[in-house]
C-alpha cells in the first residue's frame, strides 16, 4: 500500500516519502523520534503556499465511503485531510481501528507519521488522530510507514510496516517488511526480525490477513502492472514464498486482503475506479466483474451490522501551480519552456511549433479495454536479478533484447564496469526462465561499445554497436562464437550513431542509424545547448540513414530514408534515434516518431514538438511510399518505437508515451546533473499497440504505468515478449498471452 503510486508529484526514485525522510537523519538521533520537516521549508503552524517544486502525498486525503455487499462502494466523504496509505480493522470488541500514513500541517512532530483512529459506532463518528509508538525500534532503522494491522486470535493487534535498515549513514535501499505487537492499537512493541524481503528489491505496501490457518502476505512487485509477491506463514512471523500471483489488466496489488466466509477478498488499484477479486484459497484469484471501489490503495473492514467500510485515497486537492488539473485536458505547455542556456534559436523553434497549424493534424484517441481484449499478461521477469548476475557484475540492464531459438530465451543486456566501456552480455533461461548457467561476453576486450541492437535470420545473430562516432556489426553463430566483423565505420558527415537499430530479412542486414541534412546546423544547436532542434526549416531532412549488408557482412549500399509525413510539423523530419525496421509484405517499414504540434520538455532544456508514432513505408528500392498515422494518441507525446514487427496481418508496435501530467520527458539517464526530476523517470509508459494488415487500429495497451525505456518486441507462437529497461538498472520482460 504505497504512497508512491498513487501519487505522481512525488519525486522518481524515492520509493516513499516516509523512508526518505527516515534515512536522512543524523545516525545519533532516533529514526522514530526526530521529527520531519512539512514540504516547503515553513516552520510548523504555517500552511505553506501551493508549490510545483515539492509534491507528495500529503496533497492527498483519505475517504471514507461505504458498501452493503462490498464489491461497489459509494457515499464518499472525508475522513482526515493529509493522508495515506490506509488499513482498517474491526478488534475484538467491535471498535473499527484505522492506521494510516498522516502529514498534518500544522504539527510538525507527526508529519510523515503512522497514525489511528477509532469508532465505536460503526463508523458513524471517528476519535481524532493519535499517532503510534513503536517500542524496541533499532536507530538504525528507517520511520515506519505503510501500515498493515491485523487482528490476532488472543485480541491483540499487529501492525505489519515497511522500514530499511541503514549500513552507517547509508541507506541499504533494500525495503522490508516488519511487524510490531499491541494491546491497545496505540502503543507497540517490535517483534524482532524481518517478516518478509526480497534479495536487491524494495519491498513495499504489504497487505495480510489469516485464511484458517494460514497467513497470507501480498506485496506488489516493482515494475508489474499486475502482479504480487505471495508469501504463507504458520504464524504470521515467518513467511515462506511461493508462486507470485496475478490478475488481470492493468491492477495494482495495493490495497488490503479481507477475510470472509467464502474465503478472502483483495481490494486494489487500478482498472476503472479500483477492483476487488476473490479467492478460495489465497493462490488462484477472480477478479469480481464491474467491482468498483471509488479510492486508491484501500483498507477495507465488514461493520458490526453487516456492511462494509472502505478507507482509500483520493484525488490531489490540488495541481500545478495549486489550479485544479482538468481531466481530459492536454497538459502539455504550449509556451516556451526553460529555454537552453545560451540558445538564441530555442524561441524559433517554440514559435514555428506554436504556429504549427492544428488542422492539419488527425486527431488519434487510442482503444484502450480493462481488461485487454487482444493480450492477457503473464509473468513479469528481471533477467538481472538474480545472485548468478549480480555477484559478477556492476549493475545495468541496459538494451535489454530477447532471442528464442532451439527451445532456449536468450537475453541481451548491458553491464557497467569501472571506466567509460559498456559490456553487452548474453545469458540463457529455460522456458520456465530459470537461468541455465551458459553466459557470455559479446564485447570483444579493449572495445568501447556504447549502444546495442540484436537481429537473427534464423541461422546468426548480428549485433549492431554503437562506438564513440562510429558503429561496428558483429556476426555470431548459434553459440555466439563471433564469426566475422565489419571494420569500424564512421559517422558520416551528416549521421549520428545513436540509439541505432538493425534489422535482417531475404540474405540482407539492415543497419539504421539517424541522417540529418546540413549537420553542421545541428552541431551548432548542441553547442548552443541543446541536443535535439535546429530552427525551423522544411527543406532541411531528418530521417534514417541504413547500411545494406549481405551476410558475409559486405556492404552493399548506403541509403537516406527520408519521408513526406502530411500529417507532421516538418513532413520530412522523424526521429531515426530510437526508430525500428521491420519488413511488412513487399515493404520495408520504419517505426519512428514525428513532431505533430504542441510543445513538450526535453532532455537538456531544449524543448521540442510533442511526437506521435508513424509508420513510414518504403518499396523494395527503399524508396517512400507512404506514411501511417499518428498511431498513438494525440493527446500525449511518444518516442522510442524501438521494437515493432508484422506477422499473419497484424502489426504490433511497442513504444514510450507520456501522459498529460506524467511531467518533463528526460533521457534515459535521467535529468543533467543539478536538474531536480519532475514527473516520471524514464522516457515514459512502455506502450503495446496493435494494427490490424490495414493500419485500423485494434487496441493500445499500457503495460506500465511507471516510466520505462529502450522497448523491444519478441512473439514466439502465440506469446509475445515485451522487453525494457529502467532507470533502476532492472532489465525486464513482460510475457503476454494472445487471444483467440
Amino acid at each position: 500500500m504505497s504512497i508512491r503510486h498513487f501519487s505522481r508529484g512525488m519525486l522518481p526514485g524515492i520509493s516513499i516519502v516516509c523512508i526518505l525522510v527516515g534515512l536522512i537523519l543524523p545516525a545519533t538521533v532516533s529514526a522514530q523520534d526526530a521529527p520531519p520537516k512539512p514540504p516547503g521549508g515553513r516552520e510548523a503552524g504555517k500552511r505553506p503556499r501551493p508549490t510545483t517544486e515539492r509534491r507528495g502525498p500529503w496533497e492527498n486525503d483519505l475517504h471514507i465511503l461505504t458498501s452493503s455487499e462490498g464489491f461497489r462502494f459509494t457515499s464518499q466523504k472525508r475522513f482526515v485531510e493529509g493522508g495515506g496509505v490506509a488499513s482498517l480493522i474491526r478488534d475484538a470488541k467491535g471498535i473499527l481501528v484505522s492506521a494510516f500514513q498522516w502529514f498534518p500541517r500544522d504539527r510538525k512532530e507527526d508529519f510523515d507519521r503512522i497514525a489511528v483512529k477509532t469508532s465505536t459506532d460503526n463508523g458513524a463518528t471517528w476519535s481524532t488522530p493519535r499517532r503510534i509508538r513503536i517500542d524496541g525500534l533499532p536507530e538504525h532503522y528507517a520511520r515506519p510507514c505503510d501500515p498493515t494491522l491485523v487482528l490476532l486470535g488472543d485480541g491483540r493487534i499487529r501492525i505489519y510496516f515497511t522500514s530499511d535498515q541503514r549500513e552507517g549513514k547509508q541507506p541499504s535501499r533494500s525495503a522490508a517488511t516488519y511487524s510490531a505487537i499491541s494491546s491497545n492499537g496505540i502503543d507497540y512493541t517490535i517483534e524482532p526480525g524481518v517478516r518478509f524481503a526480497v534479495s536487491g528489491k524494495a519491498v513495499l505496501d504489504c497487505a495480510v490477513a489469516r485464511l484458517g490457518r494460514r497467513w497470507h502476505y501480498y506485496a506488489p512487485i516493482p515494475g508489474s502492472s499486475n502482479g504480487a509477491y505471495h508469501a504463507v506463514s504458520k504464524d504470521g512471523l515467518t513467511f515462506k514464498r511461493k508462486k507470485d500471483v496475478m490478475i488481470e489488466g492493468q491492477r495494482k496489488w495495493l490495497g488490503c486482503a479481507v477475510p470472509t466466509k467464502e474465503g478472502l477478498r483483495f481490494y486494489g488499484s487500478g482498472g476503472r475506479g479500483g477492483w476487488c477479486a476473490r479467492s478460495s484459497d489465497g493462490f488462484e484469484w477472480t477478479l469480481v466483474e464491474n467491482s468498483n471501489t471509488g479510492a486508491m490503495d484501500p483498507g477495507v473492514a465488514q461493520t458490526r451490522s453487516g456492511n462494509y467500510l472502505l478507507i482509500g485515497t483520493g484525488p490531489r486537492r490540488t495541481g500545478p501551480g495549486g489550479k485544479r488539473p482538468v481531466p481530459g485536458r492536454n497538459n502539455f505547455q504550449r509556451k516556451p519552456v526553460n529555454p537552453a542556456p545560451g540558445s538564441a534559436k530555442t524561441g524559433e523553434y517554440h514559435e514555428f511549433m506554436l504556429g504549427f497549424d492544428q488542422t492539419k493534424l488527425s486527431p488519434h484517441r487510442i482503444k484502450r479495454y480493462d481488461p485487454p481484449r487482444y493480450v492477457k499478461f503473464g509473468r513479469l521477469i528481471d533477467v538481472a536479478d538474480d545472485d548468478a548476475w549480480r555477484n559478477r557484475h556492476h549493475g545495468g540492464g541496459d538494451f535489454c533484447r530477447l532471442l528464442f531459438f532451439d527451445g532456449t530465451f536468450y537475453a541481451f543486456l548491458t553491464d557497467h564496469p569501472p571506466g567509460p566501456s559498456n559490456i553487452y552480455y548474453v545469458r540463457a533461461f529455460d522456458q520456465s526462465w530459470r537461468p541455465t548457467g551458459f553466459e557470455k561476453r559479446l564485447t570483444p576486450p579493449g572495445e568501447r561499445d556504447i549502444d546495442q541492437d540484436i537481429a537473427f535470420d534464423g541461422e546468426f545473430i548480428y549485433e549492431f554497436a554503437m562506438q564513440p562516432r562510429a558503429g561496428r556489426i558483429r556476426k555470431f553463430d548459434k553459440k555466439f562464437n563471433l564469426i566475422e566483423q565489419t571494420p569500424v565505420f564512421d559517422a558520416g558527415e551528416n549521421e549520428v550513431i545513436l540509439d541505432q537499430n538493425i534489422e535482417c530479412y531475404g540474405g540482407r542486414i539492415y543497419a539504421g542509424s539517424e541522417y540529418r541534412e546540413n549537420n553542421d546546423l545541428w552541431r551548432q544547436a548542441q553547442r548552443q545547448g541543446g541536443t535535439q532542434n535546429i530552427p525551423p526549416n522544411v527543406k532541411v531532412a531528418r530521417s534514417t540513414h541504413v547500411r545494406v549488408f549481405d551476410r558475409d557482412l559486405r556492404l552493399v549500399e548506403e541509403k537516406n530514408l527520408v519521408a513526406n509525413i502530411t500529417a507532421s510539423a516538418i513532413p520530412n523530419q522523424y526521429w531515426a534515434l530510437g526508430a525500428s525496421q521491420f519488413r511488412a509484405g513487399n515493404y520495408h517499414c520504419v517505426a519512428a516518431v514525428s513532431a505533430t504540434g504542441n510543445v513538450s520538455h526535453f532532455d537538456r532544456g531544449a524543448s521540442i514538438g510533442a511526437r506521435q508514432l508513424f509508420v513510414l513505408r518504403f518499396d523494395e528500392n527503399l524508396e517512400f511510399v507512404d506514411s501511417k498515422g499518428p498511431l498513438s494518441d494525440t493527446t500525449c507525446s511518444s518516442s522510442w518505437p524501438t521494437g515493432s514487427l508484422y506477422e499473419d496481418g497484424r502489426y504490433y508496435i511497442v513504444y514510450c508515451s507520456r501522459f498529460p501530467g506524467d511531467g518533463h520527458q528526460y533521457g534515459p539517464k535521467g535529468p543533467p546533473a543539478g536538474r531536480r526530476v519532475r514527473g516520471m523517470p524514464g522516457m515514459g509508459r512502455i506502450m503495446l499497440g496493435i494494427f490490424d494488415r490495414n493500419f485500423h487500429e485494434l487496441e493500445t495497451i499500457a503495460l506500465t504505468s511507471s516510466g520505462g525505456n529502450r522497448p523491444q518486441l519478441l512473439k514466439v507462437g502465440h506469446k509475445l515478449y515485451v522487453t525494457y529497461d529502467t532507470t533502476r538498472g532492472e532489465a525486464l520482460i513482460q510475457e503476454l498471452s494472445l487471444r483467440d
